[in-house]
């Protein structure tokens, strides 16, 4: 997945999205954590509006 980059309202050529991420586990409900390709885990989980399918 990735995630939709949150500066990007303040800064015009900012990327819109960052990532790609892998899904972790789920949080909550619609709640996600991540972990990079690597197997990092974010330090922040994300909302499932700020997330798209990533295609390679």
């Amino acid at each position: 997945v990735e995630v939709s980059n949150q500066a990007r309202s303040r800064v015009k050529l900012v990327p819109n999205w960052q990532g790609p991420y892998r899904v972790a586990k789920v949080a909550w409900d619609k709640t996600y954590c991540l972990r990079t390709t690597e197997g990092v885990m974010l330090s922040r989980t994300c909302h499932i509006v700020n997330l798209k399918k990533f295609y390679p």
